[in-house]
């Protein structure tokens, strides 16, 4: 029986000078066809998240959840000022969304508050955030003086209301 460990340092230098003149000659390219569609890069103004609990619900572009205050009326008429402002501020997309698939822009809209503040709404119902939302994803004021997600989303159609 041969003995090959003599062989095994100089083929692996071998090998490794081998991989690193592919790696070389071959580099990543981000946009090549074998890597298309790995990331998103579209940015999304309003966006879908989900919970166990409550569903499928609004967020913005960044993850953070948009939620909605039950004492406002569907028609964009805001009952949260002063103080509610400090806690629960206004969200506002722009002028113009970019919606992912499941998520209609005739279901948003957009409000000018009596304060001369605008205000994005979906189905009619401003909408905001939660100041203790400090990272995507959280839902810390759900329920907190009639405050909830907004909305929950079934079946990739989206309806306002409260949470069940």
């Amino acid at each position: 029986m041969n003995d090959l460990r003599p062989w095994t340092g100089p083929l692996l230098v071998v090998v490794l000078i081998l991989a690193a003149g592919y790696v070389v000659a071959n580099p990543l390219n981000p946009n090549s066809p074998d890597l298309r569609g790995t990331i998103s890069t579209t940015k999304y103004t309003v966006s879908m998240a989900t919970n166990a609990q409550l569903g499928r619900y609004l967020v913005n572009g960044s993850g953070f959840t948009l939620y909605y205050y039950d004492k406002d009326s569907a028609n964009g008429t805001s009952a949260c000022y002063g103080g509610c402002v400090t806690f629960w501020p206004l969200f506002y997309a722009g002028d113009k969304l970019t919606l992912p698939p499941g998520l209609s822009a005739s279901s948003f809209g957009l409000a000018t508050r009596t304060d001369g503040q605008k205000q994005s709404t979906f189905d009619g119902r401003p909408l905001y955030y939660f100041v203790k939302d400090t990272a995507p994803g959280q839902i810390t004021g759900q329920g907190d003086h009639g405050f909830y997600v907004c909305c929950s989303v079934v079946n990739s159609s989206a309806t306002s209301g409260s949470p069940a």
